[in-house]
C-alpha cells in the first residue's frame, strides 16, 4: 500500500496511521517490521490479529536534513503466505534554511592567486537574511555576506535569498583544503547551518631546460 507524507518543512515530524484489517480465514502474526532511513515505527503492543479483526500500524517521519521529493519503504514481514507486505511513504519536503550548492567547491588555484566563489542561502520568512558567515577553525577561508533579496522560485514562491562569497587564499601545501562554514540566520528555526567547503592548491610544472637541442644525431641511424 501506500500513504502520503505529503508536503512538510523539514522541521516537522510527520506521523501516519495505517489500519489494516486480517481478511483471511486464519490468524495473522505481524513477525518483523523494517523501516527505510528517516522512517520509525513502534513496538507493536499486539502483534497476532484473529480473523476480521483490525489493527493500526503509526509510522513517523523526521525529514531532517532532507529536501524534495522521495519515497520510504516499511516492509512487513508476516506468516501470510506471501510473506512480505509493503507501504510506501511518499514525501515532498522543504528545508526552512537552503543552501546552494549544497557544498561549496570554491575551486582550484596555484600557490599564489586568491579564489572566490558566490553561494546562496534561500529562507521562507518574510525577513530572512544570514546575519553572519563563518568558516571555522581556519585561516584558509574567509566569508563575507554580500545580501539579501526577495526573489521568485521557479515554482512560483516568493523566498528571501543571501548572497555569501567566500574567498581561499592560498598556502605553500600543495593538496586539498577542506573547512566547515558556519552560516547565522535570523529564523529561529533555524538560526546555525553548516556545509564543508573544499579549495585545492595544484603544483607548478616547469620544464628545465624548457628546449633540448641534439646535435649530430639523427634517430633510427646507428
Amino acid at each position: 500500500g501506500g500513504g502520503g507524507g505529503g508536503a512538510m518543512m523539514d522541521n516537522e515530524i510527520h506521523e501516519t496511521v495505517f489500519e489494516f484489517t486480517n481478511t483471511g480465514s486464519d490468524p495473522l502474526e505481524i513477525i518483523n517490521i523494517q523501516a527505510e532511513c528517516g522512517c520509525t515505527v513502534p513496538e507493536l503492543a499486539k502483534t497476532l490479529y484473529m480473523p476480521g479483526e483490525s489493527g493500526a500500524l503509526t509510522v513517523t517521519f523526521n525529514p531532517e536534513g532532507k529536501s524534495g521529493s522521495f519515497d520510504r519503504k516499511i516492509n512487513i514481514l508476516t506468516n501470510d503466505a506471501s510473506g512480505m507486505s509493503t507501504i510506501v511513504i511518499r514525501a515532498s519536503v522543504t528545508p526552512i534554511v537552503e543552501i546552494a550548492p549544497k557544498i561549496i567547491t570554491v575551486g582550484s588555484t596555484d600557490r599564489r592567486t586568491p579564489i572566490s566563489k558566490i553561494f546562496t542561502v534561500t529562507g521562507r520568512t518574510d525577513d530572512f537574511e544570514v546575519t553572519a558567515a563563518t568558516p571555522r577553525a581556519t585561516d584558509d577561508f574567509i566569508a563575507r555576506v554580500l545580501g539579501t533579496e526577495t526573489v521568485t522560485t521557479r515554482r512560483g514562491e516568493k523566498v528571501r535569498r543571501s548572497t555569501v562569497e567566500v574567498t581561499f587564499t592560498p598556502t605553500e601545501r600543495i593538496g586539498d583544503y577542506n573547512a566547515q562554514i558556519e552560516i547565522a540566520t535570523n529564523d529561529p528555526r533555524r538560526e546555525t547551518v553548516r556545509t564543508q567547503l573544499i579549495a585545492r592548491v595544484r603544483g607548478d610544472l616547469y620544464s628545465q631546460p624548457r628546449f633540448v637541442m641534439m646535435r649530430g644525431v639523427v634517430v633510427g641511424e646507428t
